[in-house]
């Protein structure tokens, strides 16, 4: 079977997976929205609910070509799989156009909206900097239980509340983990500078401890 129609298919039982309603307003979002970009502020058709969506657009439009889908799969069902945790950014719901090939992710809207880099402006206590890493080590304690390794763990891909809660969010890096001794397509992903040594030195058996080390 091809590997896209593969990922298509997948993508459907994943959609099939959510009970949470989302209208069909939200599926077909305007034309200002650009290509593979977080925007927040739309209400679903539960009352007075407010959501992210990230919106692939499909078909090549706005000049980036057709969406990976394989690639949206993977992220799609990364988050599902890890649901439920105070700590990690939560999937409501995924909604796909066949006319336009568009596929929208629909997320919980932390309302602060900040990252933690941008919080992080000028220092913090110790004692705010342990609870800090108690929720970070806690969400990937949940990510690695759910057999899904990150690869892409950083200040800007982490969410913070009013009330100082923190949300692992970005899951576009996120796979399955693979067993050890079985090794992954690529040696870099995410981002460069929080990539860990092994994956530098081009070695494909690394495993989830790659999490912990962006997660310092």
């Amino acid at each position: 079977m091809d590997r896209n129609r593969a990922a298509e298919q997948e993508l459907g039982r994943i959609c099939a997976g959510f009970t949470f309603a989302c209208s069909r307003r939200l599926a077909t979002l305007a034309d200002s929205l650009s290509h593979r970009r977080l925007r927040a502020g739309y209400t679903t058709a539960a009352p007075r609910l407010v959501v992210a969506v990230k919106w692939v657009r499909g078909n090549g439009a706005g000049g980036h070509g057709p969406p990976d889908i394989r690639a949206i799969t993977r992220e799609a069902g990364c988050l599902a799989a890890c649901r439920g945790h105070e700590s990690i950014l939560e999937i409501l719901d995924v909604a796909t156009d066949a006319e336009t090939g568009d596929v929208s992710l629909f997320m919980e809207l932390v309302a602060d909206g900040r990252t933690l880099r941008e919080s992080l402006w000028r220092p913090v206590s110790e004692e705010v900097t342990r609870v800090m890493m108690e929720q970070l080590l806690d969400a990937a304690k949940k990510i690695h239980g759910a057999g899904v390794i990150h690869r892409d763990f950083k200040l800007e891909n982490v969410m913070v509340g009013f009330f100082g809660g923190l949300k692992v969010g970005d899951f576009g890096s996120a796979m399955r983990a693979k067993p050890a001794g079985v090794p992954y397509e690529e040696c870099c992903v995410g981002t460069l500078i929080y990539t860990s040594p092994e994956q530098l030195e081009g070695n494909r058996y690394y495993g989830q401890a790659v999490d912990m080390l962006l997660s310092k």
